[in-house]
This record gives C-alpha cells, structure tokens and sequence, in this order.
C-alpha cells in the first residue's frame, strides 16, 4: 500500500470523507456543492496541509510514532502493543496518517 503515488492517496482519502474528487484535474482538489451543484473546488491534499492532516488524525483516533530510523507509522491507540517493536514506516508523518487511514477504511489491504 505504501507504493500509493501521492495523488492516489489524497484521491483515497477523499472517497473516505465522502468528498467528490476532481478526477479531470492533475491537482488533488474536490468539489464544494451548494443548492445540488458545484459551486466551486477547493484543494485536498492532507499530504501537504499539515491542519488537514491533524483534523484527520484526530477525526480517526490515530496515534503517531517516530522510529529510530527517523520513518514514522501511524495506528489506532488499541494496536499500540503490536507496532511498537516495528522496524518499517514512511518517511513522512502525514504520509503515515494517511496510509493508516485509508488501511482502517479499506478491508482489502494488506499490511
């Protein structure tokens, strides 16, 4: 799952949110509705907006350690026990929250 590019993952994130993705665009955006139309876009990228990541974290009750080796994973507070002898994570802090995120939506993904 961590071979996601970073657009796949916003793209992820936001079906997650029940958010539309602008899928046309090359920009991680969606779409703001009003009165049943679009009325706009805004930009989408927890990848890059450190406010959104958080919300996000919080929204999902994710925790986040750094490694000794400097790479970062994220987990659920009642998990804690099983990963904190792990030896593998991502570079990124919001990368971590993100994947984990998307792993706890998603039944299908392996670890």
């Amino acid at each position: 799952m961590s071979d996601l590019t970073d657009f796949e993952i916003c793209k992820r994130i936001a079906e997650i949110k029940n958010l539309t993705f602008c899928t046309g665009s090359k920009y991680a955006r969606v779409e703001i509705w009003s009165d049943n139309k679009v009325c706009g876009y805004m930009d989408f990228n927890p990848l890059k907006d450190r406010a959104l990541c958080f919300d996000l974290m919080i929204e999902e009750g994710l925790q986040l350690l750094q490694l000794k080796n400097g790479d970062y994973i994220a987990f659920k507070q009642r998990v804690f026990v099983n990963v904190i002898n792990s030896t593998e994570g991502v570079k990124s802090p919001q990368r971590a929250l993100c994947l984990e995120i998307i792993r706890q939506h998603d039944t299908n993904v392996q670890l």
